[in-house]
C-alpha cells in the first residue's frame, strides 16, 4: 500500500495495523444492532429519550494503519461517526482472531478480551498514540448547542475538566 494515507485492511490482513500506535480498531455490529448511544424525540411526552447501545457480542472487524497524525485520525473517525453501528475500540486483534479471520472460514469475531471458559480471548490491549475521552454528567452552559456547534461545547468540557496539558491539544 502506499504511503499516502490512512490504510484500511480487512481483519485477516497484516498485524501491521495492530503493532501501529497510531492505528484504530473498527467493530460493526451485526445486523440491527447499535454501537451507539440514540437519542430519540418522544412527540407525546414533548422530550428526548436515550436508548442504550445494543451492540451484541459478535462484530465484523476493520484494522485501520498508517495513520501519520491528528488530521489522518480525524478523517477516519469521521467516516466511521457516519455509521451508528461502528465504534471504535483501544485494543487490537489476537493474532489467532486475526489467523481465523484471514483463513475466510469466519466473517465475524466475538469480543474476547480475557479468556474464560476454554475460549481464547480475541482481542488484546495496545498502546495507541491517541486516546478516547468519553464525558457524563458535564453541565453544559445554556448557550452550548451540541447539534449546530459541538466545538464551542467540546472546548468548554475540554477547558473546565482536563489537565492543562489538554488546553492547547487538537481536537
Amino acid at each position: 500500500m502506499s504511503g499516502d494515507g490512512p490504510q484500511t485492511e480487512a481483519a485477516g490482513g497484516s498485524a501491521s495495523a495492530s503493532a501501529d500506535p497510531g492505528g484504530l480498531t473498527v467493530l460493526r455490529c451485526i445486523g440491527k444492532s447499535f454501537g451507539t448511544k440514540r437519542w430519540i424525540w418522544s412527540a407525546a411526552m414533548n422530550q428526548w429519550w436515550k436508548k442504550s447501545y445494543s451492540a451484541g457480542i459478535y462484530f465484523e472487524v476493520e484494522e485501520v494503519g498508517g495513520l501519520r497524525g491528528i488530521h489522518d485520525l480525524s478523517r477516519v473517525i469521521t467516516r466511521i461517526a457516519a455509521d451508528p453501528r461502528a465504534f471504535v475500540i483501544r485494543g487490537a486483534l489476537t493474532d489467532g482472531a486475526r489467523a481465523d479471520l484471514g483463513s475466510g472460514l469466519i466473517h465475524t469475531v466475538r469480543r474476547i478480551k480475557k479468556p474464560r471458559d476454554g475460549v481464547a480471548a480475541t482481542f488484546v490491549e495496545v498502546p495507541r498514540a491517541w486516546l478516547m475521552i468519553d464525558i457524563d454528567n458535564f453541565q453544559m452552559r445554556s448557550c452550548d448547542d451540541l447539534a449546530d456547534d459541538p466545538e464551542a461545547a467540546i472546548q468548554h468540557a475540554i477547558s473546565e475538566i482536563l489537565p492543562e496539558i489538554f488546553q492547547e491539544a487538537t481536537c
